[in-house]
């Protein structure tokens, strides 16, 4: 009676092995038949790892395509506003030292180039008028302040200013400025350039013709600032100075 016992309780302990033998045994180079898929019908689903590193790269592609667009957009916009700038100072200073350069040799007879007179590099026109019982000096020169700005200013004479000490002996202090000009970019070359001449004109454009002082301004424009390779001609200016008769 105790051996059938024991014979039956060891036959399901068999039973049991077989049956976990045939769960955990998988033929090779297949699944388990629990699983009931066929190695062939085994597929890769949803991204891959090179997929995502392209659609990375494509999306820094157009990052960095949009960054530059945008960083010429901007370039061109200060690049505008900074010349449009650069023009308008210089339009208007030019104005100003037209105004200012009308009272050359005023109250002098016969004024002539003593009195009225450019430097030899052309940064610098002075002259010279009588009023109030008094001979007063004046000088418009480019100053150079640094690499990237320039300054025109009307200078006075605050010393050795008479009837015939040359004007380039004159002892000047400021006066006012009458236009500061800075740019993005180093600045290489001179932006005003002054000269006097002789010839025959008539002050304002009005009336007759006759023999004045004609001093000439001229002035480097953005555009020219822009091109190293096209010479282009400078804005110029010529104002015939009424109060000035050379022989």
């Amino acid at each position: 009676m105790k051996h059938l016992q024991t014979e039956e309780q060891a036959q399901p302990d068999a039973n049991s092995k077989r049956k976990a033998e045939r769960l955990h045994t998988t033929p090779k180079g297949s699944f388990s038949s629990w699983q009931g898929v066929s190695p062939t019908m085994a597929t890769q689903s949803g991204a891959t790892l090179i997929g995502l590193m392209i659609g990375m790269l494509i999306s820094i592609i157009s990052v960095l395509a949009i960054l530059t667009l945008y960083k010429n957009l901007v370039h061109v916009s200060i690049d505008a506003a900074e010349d449009a700038s650069h023009d308008g100072q210089v339009a208007t200073a030019l104005i100003t030292a037209q105004l200012e350069l009308q009272s050359a040799g005023y109250g002098i007879e016969n004024a002539d180039g003593l009195h009225l007179n450019a430097s030899d590099d052309g940064s610098e026109i002075r002259w010279r008028y009588y009023e109030d019982s008094q001979y007063q000096c004046r000088a418009i020169r480019e100053t150079v302040i640094d690499d990237r700005s320039r300054s025109l200013t009307l200078f006075e004479g605050d010393k050795f200013c008479d009837a015939t000490t040359e004007l380039s002996a004159v002892e000047w202090k400021p006066l006012s400025t009458l236009t500061k000009i800075v740019r993005q970019q180093a600045i290489t070359e001179q932006l005003f350039t002054f000269s006097v001449g002789i010839g025959e004109c008539s002050p304002f454009g009005v009336g007759a013709t006759s023999k004045h002082l004609i001093a000439t301004m001229a002035a480097v424009g953005s555009a020219d600032l822009h091109n190293s390779t096209t010479d282009i001609t400078a804005t110029n200016y010529s104002l015939c100075v009424v109060s000035t008769h050379p022989s």
